[in-house]
């Protein structure tokens, strides 16, 4: 994971196989995209769409809304600070 410009950006692979970056937020309740292609190639379906505000505050986006989306997290080191947690 890192952070840039104030989002936590994790690693993530979707069904195990596609790479993605997400935006990871511990208050979301949905999976959220907005390239629904790779949903669509694997099967995933998706519930619904979201208009979201762009970052010039003018312009909006459409995210497509997914439900149990099989994620798994990029594996890296133990923690950050270089340590294996050992005592």
């Amino acid at each position: 994971m890192k952070y840039e410009q104030r989002f936590i950006i994790a690693k993530v692979f979707l069904d195990g196989v596609i790479p993605l970056n997400l935006i990871f937020d511990t208050r979301a309740e949905n999976t959220v995209i907005f390239d629904r292609i790779m949903f669509d190639l694997l099967d995933i379906p998706l519930n619904g769409t979201i208009l979201i505000l762009g970052a010039d505050q003018n312009s909006y986006e459409l995210g497509h809304i997914a439900r149990r989306v099989p994620l798994q997290f990029e594996k890296g080191p133990k923690n950050s600070y270089g340590s294996n947690n050992s005592r």
